[in-house]
């Protein structure tokens, strides 16, 4: 499982990356975005634990992936965001967001609803897109992020071989990363 274990680095460079470019200005959102990247970092270095080594942390590498696919990487996208949210409803809308993937984390507790936590992504996704109108480079960076994230379904569906599918798995997910940071990171046209 090389393939695998070596494109989690990439996922670990895409969350440095992040957080040497998103700088929220609000303590609070500054934390959501932190602890969203770093439970996906922890995943990530542990998975490469797990591919590349003798030792086995992928009970470990399990925990922090759900965590990171079910609140984590939301919190990483609305916290992130946050100071391009225009209004007040924006960001109570943002919130509810949260909300609704913190009750896909416990929903999948009992039940496996793994597309919840996909949906819940591409909703702040398209919810973030439209905020970012006003500046159609930060918006293009979003929509490549929607079409690298709904290309992970497609290539678990495709692609038997497992080293190489979750490699490109992780490929797409580090990819998202860079291109959703390109986007905020883009200055704010008033």
């Amino acid at each position: 499982m090389i393939l695998a274990g070596l494109s989690e680095f990439l996922i670990a460079a895409g969350i440095v990356f992040a957080l040497l470019n998103i700088r929220p200005s609000s303590t609070p959102i500054n934390a959501l975005v932190t602890i969203g990247l770093l439970s996906t970092l922890v995943a990530s270095l542990l998975g490469a634990v797990t591919f590349l080594s003798a030792f086995d942390t992928s009970q470990y590498h399990q925990v922090f992936t759900y965590f990171s696919k079910h609140i984590g990487m939301t919190a990483f996208i609305i916290g992130a965001s946050w100071s391009h949210l225009k209004s007040h409803t924006a960001k109570q809308f943002a919130l509810s967001i949260l909300v609704v993937a913190a009750g896909s984390f416990t929903v999948n507790f009992f039940t496996k609803l793994d597309l919840l936590s996909v949906s819940i992504m591409l909703i702040a996704l398209i919810f973030v897109a439209y905020q970012v109108a006003y500046n159609k480079q930060a918006q293009n960076n979003i929509f490549i992020s929607i079409a690298l994230l709904i290309s992970t379904l497609l290539w678990g569906a495709i692609i038997k071989n497992t080293d190489i599918r979750i490699g490109i798995f992780h490929v797409c997910v580090a990819a998202f990363l860079i291109f959703f940071t390109l986007a905020l990171r883009v200055k704010r046209v008033a």
